[in-house]
């Protein structure tokens, strides 16, 4: 028999129980499993219990496993044709209804938080660093108040004479402020966490585990199980994929405008939560469904800004010409010899007359241009998402919808299309970072430092992001330059001028790092320039790791530059 210590959401169980209904004892087989429902199967030849048409039971059901005496409590069940389902399975002795602290643990957050450590390996000790660093912020939801914060659980494992598994687990504990949770609440608090970081993370994050405390009494303790969708036990697959990573939050301060935004802004109950199954690479349906999923996103956000935004007519002005326009149908329907279908067909233009609406941002295309309105120029230029690749999926969006066939821009190819789905959920990132607080250059740093699949397909214009985050020096040379031959991943060298204000190629010089650098005996190229030039002659030197030359209105990247000032 395998000893259960928790209920994790990641486990199959069956278990055989033994529970009283009704007054009666039974014995039936307790079945959970990952994204799975409850059951409880009794074994009973009773037709009351075998052909009852589904019955709510509103007391608990205490269960008790064979062999073990471990307590399982179902809440909320119904039965149905001898078979009890519960919404929820708790794991232990009490069922009081005293919890005010729930510890909430989700696949990916210790990768997160471990991810970047090393450790020290010597003959006489191991060392690595276990601390972490915590945050602790206050928010409300649903009229409710609650404190959140990080902590970490560590436990070594003896797993043979000479080995030991240390395991390190990440949780947000959640306390609710002068009150108790109900299990419903826990059910909805923890999915919106598992959400939140779903999408701080940019991966689709799975519920691990759920305990139940009370911080009035310490002998009060539970874990809980619902069903619940989970995804890859290791979503992220490299701390580089994560788009924001913990340090990025603490190092800007932002751990309480995202507690805030996100339980106060019903955008991320309503709209940015479908993003979440889009951020993993479990692919269901159809790909025009996959793709569609993130163009009805778009289309949900485009109707929230939008809205109360659009131009209306008078209204006495509005219903004076829908008026017009119905007596224009009546009056060729009257006066022209037309066929019994010519007829339906007028009788469908006047129904839709009925529904026109008083505003100018009637359709799609009119809210999306209000959308991109409202969107910073500098962000636009570094997603890339162009009015071409709208109308392409706009057009898949209305094929799909009317139920005729797509042609892809490619025959036989949806290479183009799939860039533009990720281009697309990239913009609608870009649109819940800013929902969450982040500013615009943030969220331009972030998108370039990850290393996530979906950022990386996308092929965001590296050129603006380089402009917007400040990651490379774009210079304007003065005269007539020429850059021909210059190889752009070998270093060049400008000389800055600072009585004239002036930047001008020091064509010797970069012909020699060009050339030369490598087989010089110098490692740094900093070194090899202070070999050439006379110290007395500038008052600094610097190295820049990336550079765009502008001549002419065309900008030109080289990896690499020496600038010397005059």
């Amino acid at each position: 028999m395998i000893k259960i210590k928790e209920l994790n959401f990641f486990d199959d169980y069956q278990i055989t129980v033994q529970f009283e209904l009704d007054g009666d004892e039974y014995i039936g087989s307790l079945a959970m499993g990952r994204s799975k429902i409850p059951t409880l199967q009794i074994n009973t030849n009773n037709p009351a219990i075998l052909f009852d048409e589904r019955r709510c039971i509103s007391s608990q059901i205490i269960c008790q496993e064979i062999g073990s005496g471990k307590h399982f409590i179902l809440h909320d069940s119904s039965l149905w044709r001898g078979i009890i389902y519960p919404e929820f399975v708790t794991l232990g002795a009490e069922h009081h209804e005293l919890y005010d602290v729930i510890e909430v643990s989700l696949t990916g957050i210790s990768e997160q938080c471990e991810g970047w450590r090393s450790y020290e390996l010597s003959q006489d000790e191991f060392k690595r660093d276990l601390r972490v660093d915590k945050f602790s912020s206050d928010f409300s939801f649903n009229d409710n108040k609650y404190r959140i914060n990080n902590t970490r659980n560590v436990s070594v494992d003896q797993i043979g004479l000479s080995a030991q598994s240390i395991k390190i687990q990440d949780s947000f504990v959640i306390k609710k402020i002068n009150s108790d949770f109900s299990l419903k609440e826990v059910k909805d608090l923890s999915q919106e966490i598992r959400n939140l970081f779903s999408l701080v993370l940019g991966g689709a994050l799975s519920i691990r585990s759920i305990y139940l405390s009370s911080s009035l009494n310490k002998t009060f303790h539970s874990c809980l199980i619902f069903p619940c969708i989970t995804y890859k036990s290791n979503p992220m697959g490299s701390v580089r994929q994560a788009i924001c990573d913990f340090n990025n939050i603490f190092r800007w301060q932002l751990w309480d405008a995202i507690f805030n935004n996100y339980f106060s802004k019903e955008s991320f109950r309503d709209i940015w939560c479908r993003i979440v199954p889009s951020l993993s690479d479990k692919l269901i349906g159809y790909w025009e469904h996959n793709i569609l999923s993130v163009v009805v996103t778009l289309e949900m956000y485009c109707e929230l800004i939008s809205k109360g935004h659009g131009h209306k007519l008078n209204t006495v002005q509005f219903k004076a010409l829908k008026k017009q326009l119905t007596e224009v149908l009546t009056n060729f329907e009257k006066t022209e010899e037309l066929s019994i279908d010519d007829i339906s067909l007028i009788h469908d233009l006047a129904g839709a007359i009925k529904q026109l609406k008083n505003t100018s941002h009637a359709t799609l295309q009119n809210k999306y241009d209000f959308l991109m309105e409202r969107t910073s120029l500098q962000m636009r230029d570094v997603i890339g998402f162009s009015e071409a690749d709208f109308t392409i999926i706009k057009k898949l969006r209305n094929s799909v919808a009317h139920g005729t066939m797509y042609k892809t821009v490619e025959e036989g190819e949806i290479t183009k299309e799939l860039e533009i789905k990720d281009k697309l959920l990239v913009l609608l990132m870009y649109f819940v970072f800013n929902e969450l607080g982040f500013s615009d250059i943030q969220i331009a740093q972030l998108f370039d430092r990850t290393r996530n699949e979906i950022i990386m397909r996308a092929g965001l214009n590296e050129k603006a992001r380089d402009r917007m985050t400040g990651n490379a020096k774009f210079i304007t040379l003065a005269g007539m330059v020429n850059i021909d031959g210059l190889k752009y991943y070998q270093p060049i060298v400008i000389i800055y001028d600072q009585d004239g204000d002036e930047y001008h190629l020091d064509d010797r010089l970069t012909h020699k790092t060009q050339n030369e650098w490598h087989s010089s005996g110098f490692s740094d190229i900093r070194d090899f320039v202070k070999s050439l030039i006379s110290k007395d002659l500038y008052s600094n030197l610097e190295y820049l790791n990336k550079i765009y030359l502008v001549l002419q209105g065309q900008e030109h990247l080289f990896m690499g530059a020496i600038l010397l000032t005059k």
